[in-house]
Formats: C-alpha cells, sequence, structure tokens
C-alpha cells in the first residue's frame, strides 16, 4: 500500500479508531475500578507518521490488516499481585487473539523490555459494527515497569544512545525497578493497614 493511500484510510477510519479506543477504556476501566484495583489507564492512537514508518519498516502490504497497535492501551498498575485479576478481566471482557506474556519467557538474569500484553478485540455484542473486529492492543506494566519503558524508549527510539561503558549501569537500573515493584508487593499489607 503506498503512502497516499495510507494517509487516505487513515483519515477515513480515524473518528473508528477513536470510537475504539474509548469503548475499549469504558470497558477494562470499569472492571478494574469494580475490582477495586489501583490503576491509571492511558490510551493512544497510533499518530499517522509513525504508522507510515512501522509499516515501511516491516515491509506491510495492509498496515490497517496487519498492525494491532493502531490502538493501543495502557493499564499501569501499582501491586504485582494484581496482574492475575487484570489478566482475567481482560481475558474476560475481551476476544483475545493473542496473549504474549514476555516476564515468564524471560531469562531471570536479563533485564529487558518485559510487560505483559494483548491483541484483543471488542466483546461480541460489538462484531456487527465497524468496530467490532478491530484488533488493537492491551499492554500491562507495573508503574515501574512503565518507567522503565518510558526511559529506555529514549535511547531504543532513537532519542539518544547509550554509551557503552554505560550499558551496565543503564540495564542495573531495570534490576532497581523489579526491586521496587517487588517491595511494594511485600511492603503493600502495611501501606493499606489502618492501625498507625
Amino acid at each position: 500500500m503506498n503512502r497516499q493511500d495510507i494517509i487516505k484510510l487513515y483519515t477515513e477510519r480515524q473518528s473508528q479508531f477513536e470510537l475504539l479506543k474509548n469503548e475499549a477504556h469504558k470497558i477494562i476501566s470499569d472492571q478494574l475500578k469494580m475490582r477495586g484495583i489501583k490503576f491509571r489507564l492511558d490510551e493512544r492512537v497510533k499518530e499517522l507518521d509513525h504508522l507510515i514508518k512501522k509499516s515501511r519498516r516491516k515491509k506491510m502490504e495492509d498496515p490497517f490488516t496487519e498492525m494491532t497497535d493502531i490502538v493501543g492501551l495502557r493499564v499501569v498498575y501499582l501491586f504485582q499481585g494484581d496482574i492475575e485479576i487484570i489478566k482475567g478481566v481482560i481475558r474476560n471482557s475481551f476476544r483475545v487473539v493473542k496473549e504474549d506474556d514476555k516476564p515468564s519467557e524471560i531469562e531471570i538474569d536479563v533485564f529487558k523490555y518485559a510487560v505483559p500484553h494483548f491483541d484483543v478485540k471488542l466483546p461480541e455484542k460489538f462484531s456487527k459494527q465497524d468496530i467490532g473486529d478491530m484488533t488493537f492492543e492491551i499492554q500491562v506494566p507495573t508503574i515501574c515497569q512503565d518507567a522503565w519503558v518510558a526511559l529506555s524508549h529514549c535511547f531504543y527510539k532513537g532519542e539518544g544512545k547509550i554509551p557503552s561503558k554505560l550499558e551496565k549501569d543503564f540495564y542495573a537500573l531495570n534490576g532497581l525497578f523489579y526491586v521496587a515493584d517487588t517491595h511494594f508487593e511485600i511492603l503493600r499489607p502495611r501501606m493499606f493497614d489502618k492501625v498507625s
């Protein structure tokens, strides 16, 4: 698909992308609030120039069917112990196309981008609507993973370069974020203890 076709289709479908984003936000937000999960929900529609760059880089013939993250949501949560509840909400609220649980696949001594994510579609009741069969992405990072992702994206998306002599220290920071996540969970009962 050439650039002009992509621009034309993106413009035609932009309102659908926004509607999909808003419907998905409402569904997941309502479900997590009902379960008392502490979270922040970020969502976006991929900008046109980013879509074009990615489709060229990946040599996509039709980015609108091949790209699953044109619409993306990120559920940023505080406590690691809530992850299974959040995953359950996603599995029960949406039609899961693909589930990628990277943390369980990564060797323990390697600190990489390790955030579970899902490629999903809206529930069956939306299937007759234009947005009903669109696939979108939901990422599920802890607040510490989200900080790491923001920091590492600055370097890996071309905004900066890590000098090789600092690379070990840079990756060690991810280990510190992991330790913080673990200790938030350990401290959780005391953080919400009503006894002063």
